[in-house]
């Protein structure tokens, strides 16, 4: 697989930049890297292009990068430590629910992470 197309697997947005007055790309698994242009397209094909560069560069100094996030595995499980409280509020909101914990806590985190994608 060439370069260009691993960078092709990547997660990206652009959004514009008032203080720059340009579009801004950017490579959600990679955020120390950025591209800017005049159109929203063209600051897509200029982070796939830097994307593309920086893999291969650390291919050729032997560094590791991120793997895509749709690469990667995921168990569907992972711990979090709340707040006492905030954990109490929790099952509060499932026994009023009549779901599991397990549910409530997915079904919450599912509107708002919908709300932030």
């Amino acid at each position: 697989m060439n370069f260009e197309e691993l960078a092709s697997r990547y997660s990206y947005n652009v959004s514009w930049s008032p203080e720059d007055e340009v579009y801004i790309g950017r490579v959600v698994e990679w955020q120390s890297l950025a591209a800017h242009a005049d159109s929203p397209e063209q600051a897509l094909a200029e982070i796939l292009n830097v994307v593309a560069i920086a893999i291969e560069d650390c291919e050729e100094d032997g560094d590791e990068y991120p793997m895509p996030i749709n690469q990667r595995g995921f168990s569907g499980r992972f711990n979090v430590r709340l707040p006492q409280h905030l954990h109490r509020d929790l099952v509060l909101f499932a026994e009023r629910n009549n779901v599991s914990l397990n549910q409530a806590v997915t079904e919450l985190l599912s509107g708002a992470v919908a709300k932030h994608l």
